[in-house]
């Protein structure tokens, strides 16, 4: 396995941007895109939706890597005994952080069989670590972001419950909207003038 990421002009090694996720069938794609496709936001609050292409639920985000790291990783992430019978609905919608200005409003998933998606994401934490890679403090939520907010103040976050309220309506078309897990992949990210671009590097 080979991975040529090398500055064109300098001929130096460049470092990958990369994470771990569950990648969406598109019909689930298509129903989140739809459930805030025609929300009109307040002018004054800058809201960022994410295209339908980028929706996708990371388990973990790795970071700038080098060629060498992501082929360890793909080592290990193929050594996963990955015995996956769990199916996600989605539950529910809301933002990070919890307290003070949002910054991320997601939509969140549940799964049938309770703890399996944990247990994934634990299986993954604990397979990583010995590659340097620090296990996450925080609970695993699983969710998808949906949009990035830039808000200022309270008068901004007022306006943007008001956006909230009219995405409520929308949500309700796709809360019995569900997919089996089977796989997991692992991506790349380039940052480019008009966003993030990502692409698959390995399924697994």
């Amino acid at each position: 396995m080979a991975f040529i990421n090398e500055d064109k002009e300098t001929g130096q090694k460049r470092l990958t941007r990369i994470f771990i996720a569950i990648d969406l069938p598109d019909q689930v794609k298509d129903e989140i895109e739809n459930s805030y496709k025609n929300i009109s936001s307040d002018k004054k609050i800058r809201i960022r939706w994410i295209p339908k292409k980028n929706l996708h639920m990371t388990l973990k985000f790795l970071g700038a890597v080098s060629e060498k790291q992501i082929e360890k990783i793909c080592e290990t992430l193929k050594d996963l005994k990955l015995n996956m019978d769990s199916e996600l609905f989605t539950h529910s919608y809301g933002l990070f952080p919890l307290k003070g200005i949002p910054k991320i409003f997601w939509v969140s998933f549940k799964e049938n069989n309770k703890n399996e998606l944990s247990d994934l994401f634990e299986m993954i934490e604990q397979s990583l670590e010995p590659l340097g890679f620090q296990k996450e403090k925080r609970r695993f939520v699983p969710h998808v972001t949906i949009a990035r907010l830039k808000i200022s103040g309270n008068s901004e976050l007022k306006d943007f419950h008001r956006v909230m309220e009219r995405y409520n309506e929308k949500f309700k078309s796709i809360s019995k909207q569900s997919f089996p897990v089977k796989k997991i992949t692992l991506f790349k990210s380039e940052l480019q003038p008009g966003g993030a671009v990502y692409s698959k590097i390995m399924e697994f």
